[in-house]
C-alpha cells in the first residue's frame, strides 16, 4: 500500500485541467471514432460527475475500452475521491459480475456514464482516489495491486522532444504497462493511439493518417 503522502488529491484530474487550459486544441486520444482534445476530455469528465456522485468515497470497477470515455471516467473518479479497480473490457458480463463481488465493487462501468450498480457498499477508507490493478497471483487467484495517480505519474519523464508526441498504446489500460504509456503521454501533452484490435498495421496506419 502506498504511504499516506502519495494520496495527492485529484492528481489526474488536475493534470487534465492544466492541459486543457494550456493546450485547448491539443489532441488527447485518437481512435477509429475520431480525435478528442484535452478540452473535450475535461468537459466529458465534468459531465460524468452527476452520474458518479452516489459513489463518492466508494470503490467501483472500470471496464471501458481505451477511449475518450475511459479518460473522462478516470478523471471524474479521481476528482470525486472514488476508488477505481480496472477490469478488462473484454470480460463477459458474468465474469465482470464475479469480479465485482470478489473485489467489493459498488458498481461497474462498461461505457462512459453506463453504471451497473452491484448492491455492494464498497466503502473506501482512505482519502483521495486510488487505482487498483488485478494481476495473476501465484495461486491462480488475482492479486490486487493498489496505486495512486501520484505514484503512477512518478516514473513519467518530461522532455521537449516529447511535447505533443504520438504514443502508441500497445498494452491494455487495465495493466500497469498501459497506464505507464498513458502517464508518459499525458505528461508531455501527447496524443494516445490505442492499439486497434491487436493489429499493429492498423495502428501504424492510424498514426500516419493523423
Amino acid at each position: 500500500m502506498p504511504p499516506p503522502e502519495l494520496y495527492t488529491t485529484a492528481a489526474l484530474y488536475r493534470a487534465l485541467e492544466s492541459l486543457a487550459h494550456r493546450f485547448p486544441a491539443a489532441a488527447a486520444i485518437a481512435t477509429p471514432l475520431g480525435i478528442a482534445t484535452y478540452t473535450e476530455v475535461l468537459a466529458q469528465a465534468q459531465s460524468l460527475e452527476t452520474h458518479l456522485q452516489p459513489y463518492v468515497g466508494r470503490r467501483i470497477g472500470i471496464a471501458v475500452p481505451p477511449s475518450l470515455g475511459w479518460m473522462a471516467a478516470m478523471a471524474a473518479c479521481d476528482k470525486l475521491d472514488i476508488a477505481v479497480t480496472l477490469l478488462s473490457p473484454q470480460l463477459p458480463a458474468d465474469a465482470l459480475a464475479a469480479s465485482a463481488r470478489t473485489t467489493g465493487l459498488a458498481a461497474v462501468m462498461t461505457a462512459a456514464g453506463q453504471l451497473d450498480d452491484t448492491g455492494v457498499e464498497g466503502r473506501w477508507a482512505h482519502p483521495g482516489g486510488s487505482v487498483t490493478l488485478l494481476t495473476s497471483g501465484t495461486t491462480g487467484a488475482p492479486k490486487h495491486v493498489m496505486h495512486t495517480w501520484s505514484s503512477l505519474f512518478r516514473p513519467a519523464r518530461l522532455h521537449p522532444r516529447y511535447l505533443h508526441g504520438r504514443w502508441l498504446l500497445a498494452y491494455p489500460l487495465h495493466l500497469y504497462a498501459g497506464l505507464q504509456v498513458f502517464s508518459q503521454c499525458l505528461h508531455n501533452a501527447g496524443t494516445l493511439y490505442p492499439h486497434p484490435e491487436g493489429d499493429p498495421v492498423a495502428a501504424s496506419r492510424c498514426i500516419a493518417e493523423h
